[in-house]
């Protein structure tokens, strides 16, 4: 595949996260100002209230300078002043009744945004996250000095070859490129370990493949680079990223195409979706987190 091909997907990809938090930014202003619209309703009937006392003391005021009823006169009216407090009374109450309403409604609108926003985002991830479902991260790989992009093919093909048993073909291999520091951190969420993004580690490789047989194929060998300096995850979007990093602060997380999952309170897996499910996942120490992995290990090393 020729640079210009790489770029032109690359670019695609950049897009789409674009879109995605322009979306956002666009749906969080429309919020701001239904709570700008929300506040310029409080105490709406109270300050109706005063304009209607003000503008009855004026006329009371311009009665007493002109012994001739005028229009200004609130006797001339019908109006005396107990009934102008009912009056005010009556407005207060009913201006009270629909901005209460309003208000009410306001909230509701708001509430319906910050629905609508939610769903979008999770499609959007969604989305995000099937165009990465091709995608693996492989780190721990050395990476030459002045590496190209045809250097780094290289280096996939013969790591697949030479680790884990796989000879892949040039054809099945979409795009192949190092991620920097913080991107590697970003895409798989946090690892005690290696490979966490400092500086003194190698860049992780972005390997996206044609087909997500020979992906599926890969990931599942990875299992062969157990008690190595190499790994492999997948490419998750940042919100998983964040999330599964969450969960390992706390607990035991991993993802599997690009769906999240951690051992639960009663110590079965869980699915997790969103934030709030960080309720559910048993807290692990790190002494317990290492045990279990050791046991996992060794149960899988029994079955291969």
């Amino acid at each position: 595949m020729t640079k210009s091909n790489h770029s032109r997907k690359s670019k695609n990809d950049r897009s789409s996260v674009n879109d995605s938090d322009k979306l956002n930014k666009s749906i969080s202003e429309q919020i701001s100002r239904l709570d700008d619209f929300e506040d310029s309703f409080n105490n709406l009937d109270l300050r109706i209230a005063e304009v209607i006392s003000k503008e009855l003391n004026k006329r009371h005021a311009n009665s007493d300078k002109d012994d001739n009823p005028g229009p200004t006169d609130s006797k001339f009216l019908g109006f005396d002043k107990e009934e102008e407090r009912e009056l005010v009374a009556s407005i207060k109450h009913n201006v009270n009744f629909e901005t209460e309403s309003m208000k009410k409604r306001l909230v509701e609108i708001r509430g319906e945004f910050i629905n609508v926003k939610d769903v979008l985002t999770r499609r959007l991830d969604d989305a995000e996250q099937y165009s990465r479902r091709n995608c693996i991260l492989v780190h721990g790989v050395q990476q030459r000095i002045k590496e190209t992009e045809d250097d780094t093919y290289n280096i996939v093909q013969a790591f697949f070859r030479d680790q884990i048993g796989l000879q892949i073909p040039e054809t099945e291999f979409d795009r192949c490129h190092r991620l920097s520091p913080r991107n590697t951190e970003s895409t798989m969420g946090l690892r005690s370990g290696i490979g966490t993004g400092s500086s003194d580690k190698p860049m992780a490789i972005m390997v996206k493949f044609v087909r997500y047989r020979v992906r599926a194929r890969v990931f599942s060998q990875a299992n062969r680079l157990r008690n190595t300096d190499y790994y492999i995850t997948e490419s998750l979007t940042t919100t998983r990223s964040d999330l599964l990093r969450k969960i390992r602060i706390k607990g035991i997380g991993w993802s599997r195409d690009g769906r999240l999952y951690a051992i639960g309170d009663a110590d079965r897996p869980i699915p997790i979706m969103v934030h709030a499910d960080l309720e559910r996942v048993k807290p692990f120490t790190r002494e317990e987190r290492k045990a279990r992995r050791d046991r996992n290990q060794s149960r899988l090393m029994k079955t291969t």
